[in-house]
Formats: structure tokens, C-alpha cells, sequence
């Protein structure tokens, strides 16, 4: 059986009431993606972050073009929110990894992170067990990763 323990990291630090955090939060599969959504914003509010634009966008393929564009409009960080379900075909599959390789791409060659709150899963229960059920809270945890991020992006730019 799979450990299904949510993963901690390094303990938030900082003051964030000038970070500026964009979230790209797919339509497609609603009600997973709104409710990873409705716990970043919750998340980010409770570390005080008063700056955070929401965009969204039809369907998890879209999500890589939105981010693009909030990266260009001088964010400190994306989160983007989609949820990908199996179906009979391997269309999850190739959106999947579309998705993805974009995301990461993004991330490697931008100076500003992106944070993958992309679910790929069986079924919509698995959906919503990960998005805020027994095996995590994706929106709270992809907000924490942002914020978390932009420490480290800020601690490297100081040792340079």
C-alpha cells in the first residue's frame, strides 16, 4: 500500500504581504478545482498575502498559457489548478503530460516558480480525496509550496 502522508517542508518564514501570487484554476472538473482554489486563497490569506490575482481558463490545457502570461505580468509566483480524470481513451494520458512538460518548462526557464496543483487521477472521489480529503489538501500545500518558493528564490538572489 502507498504512504499517503502529506509532505511537510521547511517552516514559512517570512513576511508576505507584498508577494504577488498568481493562480491559473482550470473550469473543466469544477468542483476539485474550486475547492484546491477556495483553500490556497484561505492558505494564502492566513499567511497574509494581499495580493493574489485568480485567471481562469477553460480546461487544464490552457492552464500553461495563462501562467506564461502571469509570469510576464511580474508575479512571484503561479500556482495552477486543473484536474485530469481517466477515461476510456488515453486522452488524460497526452493532457497529462502536455500539461506538465509545459508547467516544468515554464519553471526552468523563467525566473519565477510554478506550482503544479495538476491532479491526475482515477476518479472524481480520488479528486476530491486529494483536494481536501484523507490524503491531503492540494490547495493549501500548493499555496505553502508558493510561498515557500519565493523564500528561496529571495535567500539565492541575497548570496549572489
Amino acid at each position: 500500500m502507498a504512504n499517503h502522508n502529506t509532505q511537510k517542508f521547511s517552516a514559512l518564514k517570512g513576511n508576505y504581504s507584498k508577494v504577488k501570487i498568481g493562480i491559473v484554476c482550470a473550469e473543466w472538473n469544477a468542483e476539485v478545482n474550486e475547492l484546491m482554489l477556495q483553500n490556497a486563497k484561505q492558505t494564502l490569506a492566513d499567511y497574509k498575502v494581499k495580493n493574489c490575482t485568480i485567471v481562469k481558463v477553460p480546461g487544464s490545457f490552457e492552464i500553461p498559457y495563462a501562467a506564461k502570461q502571469m509570469i510576464a505580468s511580474k508575479f512571484d509566483a503561479v500556482i495552477c489548478f486543473g484536474t485530469i480524470v481517466k477515461g476510456e481513451t488515453m486522452h488524460d494520458v497526452v493532457l497529462a503530460h502536455s500539461v506538465t512538460d509545459a508547467l516544468m518548462t515554464l519553471n526552468i526557464q523563467q525566473n519565477i516558480p510554478i506550482i503544479l496543483g495538476v491532479l491526475t487521477v482515477n476518479s472524481q472521489k480520488q479528486a476530491l480525496d486529494r483536494a481536501n480529503g484523507k490524503y491531503g489538501n492540494k490547495g493549501k500545500e500548493c499555496a505553502e509550496a508558493a510561498l515557500r518558493m519565493v523564500e528561496v528564490r529571495n535567500e539565492l538572489k541575497l548570496k549572489k
